[in-house]
C-alpha cells in the first residue's frame, strides 16, 4: 500500500515516501535461521545513556528441547487422539525416530543454534510467519478493540481520540528511538526488546512463495485512512521532535473534510479508492496484483 502510486495527501503534508525492496533469496533450512535472526546488540548500543537495550547481552539463550522430552511430549499429546494399536504403533516409529533421523536432526538444531545469533527459533518463526499463503487478516493480523471514552457519538469524538492515541503513540516511538524506553520485565525478569525495533515503520511486502518484512527506522509519516481514501502526514522531523497536538487534530480535521467531500464510487458502480481490500487476498495472489498496479 505504502507505494501505490495513486495516493491523496493533505496539501501541507509530506509526499508518501516509497521503496520497493528487492526480493531476497532464500535456503529452507540454514538460512531460514540465520536470516532471520537479529544480532543481540550491536556494541555501540552499550552505552551509558542505553536503557532500552542495556540488558540485551545478559538475556539467557534460549535452550534447545532435548530430542526424549520431544518424543515424550509427541506420544503424549497424541495418545487421546488415537486407539490403542494407532498408539503402539506411533509409539514404535517414535523409537525408530530417536534412534535415527532424531539423532541426525537434532545435531542440525545444535549446529543451527551456534551460528543463530540470537535464538535458534527465530528464523523458524519468521518461516511460519512469513510463507503463509494464507489471507492475513483474521489468520494473522492482530486487532484491538478500544473501550468507548465518555465522549462517544459526540460531534468530533472520533478525531479528538484518534489525535490523543496517535500523539501518545509517537512519544511511545520517541522514546524507542532514543532508547530511553525502560525494557519490558516477567517475574522480574528483564523480556528481549529487539522485537520493538520492527513495531513501527514496518510493512509486510507480498512476494511470491514468501513475503518481505521491511522497516524503516527513520519513517517520519503516518498514513490515515478515511472512506477508502489514503493520505500521509509528517507526524516527526528528522530530530525526533513530534508535531504538536493542536496541529495533529487539525490535520486529522482536514483529513475528515477532504475525505467526505470525495466520491466513494466511480460512474460504473466500483469502489474508489478501495486499494486495501486487496491487501486481504491470498498472499501470491496480491504479490501478483501489486507487482501490476506497481
Amino acid at each position: 500500500l505504502l507505494s501505490l502510486r495513486r495516493l491523496h495527501a493533505l496539501p501541507s503534508g509530506a509526499v508518501l515516501r516509497s521503496a520497493a525492496a528487492s526480493p531476497r533469496a532464500f535456503a529452507p533450512f540454514r538460512c531460514a535461521v540465520v536470516a532471520g535472526a537479529h544480532p543481540v546488540v550491536p556494541a555501540r548500543q552499550h552505552s551509558s545513556k542505553d536503557v532500552t537495550f542495556k540488558h540485551q547481552r545478559d538475556l539467557p539463550r534460549l535452550p534447545i528441547p532435548k530430542l526424549d522430552d520431544t518424543c515424550n511430549k509427541y506420544l503424549e499429546l497424541v495418545s487421546p487422539l488415537v486407539s490403542t494399536k494407532e498408539l503402539d504403533n506411533t509409539t514404535e516409529i517414535v523409537g525408530w525416530f530417536k534412534g535415527r533421523e532424531g539423532q541426525r536432526l537434532h545435531q542440525k538444531l545444535k549446529e543451527l543454534d551456534e551460528e543463530a545469533p540470537a535464538s535458534w527459533l527465530e528464523g523458524f518463526w519468521d518461516s511460519m510467519y512469513l510463507e503463509g499463503r494464507y489471507p492475513v487478516p483474521i489468520n494473522s493480523n492482530p486487532y484491538f478493540i478500544l473501550a468507548d471514552t465518555p465522549e462517544v457519538g459526540e460531534s468530533g469524538a472520533q478525531i479528538s481520540r484518534a489525535s490523543t492515541l496517535l500523539h501518545s503513540t509517537l512519544k511511545y516511538v520517541r522514546h524507542l528511538r532514543q532508547r530511553t524506553l525502560t525494557p519490558d520485565q516477567e517475574g522480574g525478569k528483564y523480556l528481549c526488546m529487539w522485537q520493538h525495533r520492527k513495531l513501527f515503520g514496518s510493512a509486510r511486502i507480498p512476494r511470491e512463495t514468501r513475503d518481505e518484512l521491511v522497516t524503516n527506522r527513520h519513517s517520519r509519516h503516518v498514513i490515515v485512512m478515511r472512506r477508502n481514501h489514503m493520505f500521509s502526514i509528517d507526524v516527526m522531523d528528522k530530530l525526533d521532535n513530534i508535531i504538536d497536538a493542536d496541529e495533529l487534530r487539525s490535520k486529522l480535521e482536514a483529513i475528515v473534510a477532504q475525505a467526505d467531500a470525495m466520491p466513494t464510487k466511480d460512474e460504473d458502480g466500483s469502489a474508489v479508492g478501495g486499494v486495501g481490500q486487496l491487501t486481504s487476498e491470498e498472499r501470491d495472489t496480491w504479490a501478483e496484483v501489486r507487482r501490476d498496479l506497481m
